[in-house]
C-alpha cells in the first residue's frame, strides 16, 4: 500500500444541490514519494481525498496514512502508521 503524510484537512458540511441530501466528512490534502519505478517523475506527488469513515475525524496534520478502498473506489478506511 501506498503511504501518504497528510498536509492538510478541511471539514466538509453541506447540502447538495443535487440530491438535497446532506454531505458531511472531511477532505484530507496528501502528499507521497514518486515511487522508483515511475521513470518520468521524480520529488513528490500530492492528493486531495473525500471520505466519510470514521478514521477521519481523528487524522491529524503529519499523520503518516495508508488508505483502503472499497468496491466503488471510495475511500472506506484510513490506517494511521507510527511515524
Amino acid at each position: 500500500m501506498e503511504k501518504y503524510e497528510v498536509i492538510g484537512i478541511e471539514t466538509v458540511d453541506y447540502v447538495s444541490q443535487k440530491t438535497q441530501r446532506n454531505v458531511k466528512g472531511r477532505r484530507l490534502h496528501l502528499v507521497y514519494d514518486f515511487p522508483e519505478r515511475k521513470v518520468n517523475a521524480e520529488g513528490n506527488g500530492v492528493e486531495q481525498i473525500f471520505t466519510n469513515c470514521e478514521n477521519a475525524y481523528v487524522v491529524k496534520l503529519g499523520d503518516i496514512v495508508e488508505l483502503s478502498y472499497n468496491k466503488w473506489g471510495n475511500v472506506s478506511d484510513i490506517i494511521i502508521l507510527d511515524k
